[in-house]
């Protein structure tokens, strides 16, 4: 866990520096020397994640930049902006894309806690007030409106559950079911886990709770499994009720099988439950995410 906190420390400290004492990869990359890498990895996994819609990152204005369908949309120090919401880049929070934690769960001690809170700004939108700007994501699913979701989203039926999903995802879940069901035959910590199962959601036009920001659920990307007990477990650090939710042991907190969250890792969904704001029932279909991971882990 030390190694863990240590790695997030120093990627917070030097997530946007310069390159000075980047890597080879960097240089390969033809990445200039004054310019900031990690922003750069950072749209590129957007590139590789969705190469026929997305452009490799490029300088323009000072600033990395991407193209989603000729759109432009810049870095803005982590706010992901479309150019017209350029002008006024401080209105909005960063919505930056941070690696996903590919380690195992551990209770974090209180020195590690103390240190994690410090190093991560992990409640920025509720301290500043200011939105995340989401049109990025708005402009990638094709989906604005209430009205949009009828027009773009599909009907699946997933492990046994009717679904609204986007049909970037259909594919990925298809997959994902496949595998569950089969190890469900031979597994009985996945067999009682899809037993215990009241439903499981998916597209549900809404806010964040506690934010002012569409949830990824209002793109029919996101699934929820939802337990019919969650046996006196925490299953998400919003509704704990806790100023210090982090601190909540794993063992008091809900949990699906790990084979289930490696199944959906290995489609391209990432698990809430890895977050420092956990979010234990949720999964989210993420590739860049993934991608970002990969690459700054040399993989």
């Amino acid at each position: 866990m030390k190694k863990t906190v240590l790695i997030l420390s120093v990627l917070f400290i030097f997530w946007n520096l310069p390159a000075r004492g980047r890597s080879d990869q960097a240089e390969q990359d033809g990445i200039p020397y004054n310019f900031p890498v990690l922003p750069y990895y950072k749209l590129m996994a957007f590139h590789l994640a969705y190469p026929e819609r997305v452009s490799e990152p490029f300088m323009k204005d000072g600033d990395w930049c991407i193209l989603l369908d000729e759109e432009e949309f810049y870095w803005a120090q982590g706010r992901l902006l479309h150019k017209y919401y350029r002008e006024i880049p401080f209105e909005y929070s960063m919505f930056d894309i941070f690696p996903y934690p590919e380690v195992e769960l551990k209770t974090y001690t209180d020195k590690e806690a103390a240190i994690i809170k410090k190093n991560l700004d992990i409640d920025f939108t509720e301290k500043t007030g200011y939105p995340r700007n989401v049109y990025f994501f708005e402009c990638l699913y094709g989906i604005h409106t209430q009205e949009d979701c009828d027009n773009v989203l599909v009907p699946v039926d997933f492990l046994g559950y009717p679904l609204k999903v986007h049909p970037m995802i259909k594919a990925p879940l298809e997959r994902v079911e496949k595998q569950i069901t089969v190890l469900a035959q031979s597994d009985n910590e996945v067999r009682r886990f899809l037993e215990s199962l009241f439903r499981i959601d998916c597209h549900n036009f809404r806010r964040i709770a506690g934010t002012s920001q569409l949830s990824l659920h209002s793109f029919g990307i996101a699934v929820d499994f939802l337990p019919y007990t969650y046996g006196k477990k925490e299953y998400y650090w919003y509704n704990t009720g806790r100023k210090d939710w982090y601190k909540i042991p794993v063992k008091k907190r809900w949990m699906p099988p790990e084979q289930i969250v490696s199944i959906f890792e290995k489609e391209g969904f990432v698990w809430g439950g890895k977050w420092f704001k956990f979010d234990n029932i949720h999964f989210e279909y993420r590739p860049e995410v993934l991608i970002l991971s990969r690459r700054l882990n040399g993989k």
